[in-house]
């Protein structure tokens, strides 16, 4: 894992340790919520999924609801466009290189 990686989860983990924190602040009994928590993603799409794969690996229950099972009228899979890679800023190289890594070396 590179440094730029490495430093997206850190983010990514320190933005889920403050909505935690924000939780446990404002629920009356945050433990019973918290080992509890169960999330609906509607949409199955990059951002859906992207969402549940995420959340997944923080151990919190996700159920996505997709009506496209197959996904053969999605955009995502009628695409012929593939990964774009060629970007000339900063952060859109970053993210394109993490999404190419990520495609090549997920994990279920």
């Amino acid at each position: 894992m590179g440094r730029a990686e490495k430093e997206r989860e850190k983010s990514l983990l320190e933005t889920c340790n403050n909505i935690v924190s924000y939780l446990v602040s404002i629920l009356p009994y945050p433990r019973i919520y918290l080992c509890t928590m169960k999330v609906d993603i509607i949409g199955g799409g990059i951002i859906g999924l992207s969402s549940a794969y995420y959340l997944a690996k923080q151990n919190i229950s996700v159920t996505v609801f997709e009506k496209d099972k197959l996904y053969e009228k999605a955009s995502f899979a009628r695409s012929c466009g593939g990964l774009r890679s060629q970007f000339f800023t900063k952060e859109n190289i970053l993210m394109s290189r993490y999404s190419i890594d990520f495609i090549k070396n997920i994990e279920f």
